[in-house]
């Protein structure tokens, strides 16, 4: 990792070097895909909200989320679990957005440790959550999540989702 060396070398990490980096990387993001390099292949970038403050790899903030979502050149994939340990704002995220949303990562965790777990299983407000997706206007990908421990649990999982979305189930 030649940006952590040279963080040693020339200086003690902090906010301002995470800051510095993510915005060098947020930057790269935006520019190859404003030159439509995956367009060609008819491939589709989801850009998902990963990393954590509390373990330093936070990637974008929920600020960072919200206006990367208006690029055209891509959508947005919103991992709940992630969004939770970093103190979004889960269902206002959702409707924010709307459509720009593409994909769900469905997880749960205690707010501290992006731990995997079953929906409910955690402190996601899940109601308002399912509720802001039902207002979406067209269904988006939704992908259960959870850490292989919780295996048992999946098709619980799928239930719920057909239950709290009913309309959007295929």
């Amino acid at each position: 990792d030649t940006a952590g060396k040279e963080e040693g070398r020339y200086g003690q990490p902090g906010k301002s070097s995470r800051t510095g980096r993510r915005k060098r990387l947020l930057r790269l993001f935006k520019d190859n895909m404003a030159a439509g390099l995956a367009e060609p292949y008819g491939v589709k970038i989801l850009l998902e909200n990963i990393g954590s403050w509390r373990e330093n790899n936070l990637m974008v903030t929920e600020e960072d989320f919200i206006a990367l979502s208006k690029g055209d050149k891509w959508g947005m994939l919103l991992d709940t679990g992630h969004a939770n340990v970093n103190g979004w704002d889960i269902p206002s995220l959702i409707r924010t957005l709307g459509s720009r949303i593409k994909g769900f990562h469905l997880h749960d965790n205690d707010g501290m440790t992006d731990s995997h777990q079953p929906i409910y299983n955690g402190t996601i407000p899940w109601n308002d959550v399912f509720a802001a997706i039902s207002e979406m206007p067209s269904p988006p990908d939704l992908t259960v999540e959870y850490n292989p421990k919780y295996a048992d649990d999946i098709m619980a999982a799928v239930e719920v989702i057909r239950n709290e979305l009913p309309h959007k189930a295929k």
